[in-house]
């Protein structure tokens, strides 16, 4: 009778084990339980006015990972193992090239008076984030996009009496970067930068002559820009003018949503047998802030 007892209470204890065991198998939250999938979305609300969207960018998920995107949001076709990730966003721009964290304006030419870069490359942005990451989960990312290019505008109000004999004006702007780290903020590569002014020929700013450039920034110990003004016939002959600007642009590498606009005035002396021109102190116009172009 005992023996028969038992027998029943196994086989009960058995019937039991039977939903027990069910419940004890592995629940998974997504597809991918032993990875992760990571998506991330691009925002371009810091950019300057008149600044438009970039038409792509591109997206670096660790090491192995790099795809162009021409929506705001990409979804990676691959899923990631847990772990850490650098990922880094950055605009296709004409006239600059990336490299790992690096951007590089393009080298023009390089000769003995030093490195001249592209001086007129497109809207530039870049983002840089770190994250980690489980198994079986999904991560929605999102990449503010900071612009990297900032416009920097000179104009010159000529006056006296050969003003209206000037036929051009052109020059050097040094000091400027040509490459920027995007992920450490540091600025290298000291270069130069071509000038090219052009004459107003309408409007409240007529005769007035202005030249404009995007960079990526300045860096080294100082900024200088040199003129080279050209009059009709050659006559009074050309003249060159160099001023100190390290001053002027010592914050340009902060705020480059907002375009920098220098100013100055130029003043000639003719003399007796001879002929001087000046550029006056360049000042920041208006607190520096135009309509982006």
């Amino acid at each position: 009778m005992a023996s028969k007892n038992l027998t029943f209470i196994i086989a009960a204890a058995s019937l039991l084990l039977v939903p027990v065991s069910c419940i004890k198998e592995k629940l998974h939250y997504t597809p991918h339980p032993d990875e992760a999938q990571i998506t991330v979305t691009a925002r371009w609300d810091n950019r300057g006015e008149g600044v438009d969207i970039p038409a792509s960018w591109f997206l670096r998920i660790g090491d192995d990972y790099t795809e162009e995107e021409n929506d705001s949001t990409h979804v990676p076709d691959v899923f990631f193992s847990p772990g850490d990730y650098g990922i880094l966003a950055w605009s296709a721009a004409e006239g600059i090239s990336v490299a790992d964290s690096t951007a590089s304006a393009d080298i023009l030419s390089e000769g003995v008076e030093g490195i001249f870069i592209e001086g007129n490359p497109d809207w530039f942005f870049t983002c840089a984030l770190d994250t980690t990451v489980a198994a079986d989960r999904n991560y929605d990312l999102t990449a503010m996009m900071e612009q990297q290019t900032r416009e920097l505008v000179f104009t010159v109000n000529a006056t006296g009496g050969s003003r209206d004999r000037i036929t051009g004006m052109e020059g050097c702007l040094t000091g400027v970067a040509g490459s920027m780290n995007f992920v450490t903020g540091e600025y290298s590569e000291e270069s130069n930068v071509g000038i090219i002014f052009y004459k107003i020929s309408d409007g409240e700013e007529a005769d007035i002559w202005e030249a404009s450039v995007r960079l990526i920034g300045i860096t080294g110990a100082s900024q200088s820009l040199t003129v080279e003004i050209n009059f009709e016939n050659g006559n009074p002959a050309p003249v060159s003018i160099v001023n100190d600007l390290t001053d002027n642009l010592a914050g340009f590498n902060n705020d480059k949503r907002n375009p920098l606009r220098l100013e100055s005035i130029l003043t000639d002396t003719p003399e007796e047998g001879d002929f001087s021109a000046g550029l006056g102190g360049w000042e920041i116009a208006d607190g520096g802030n135009i309509d982006a172009h």
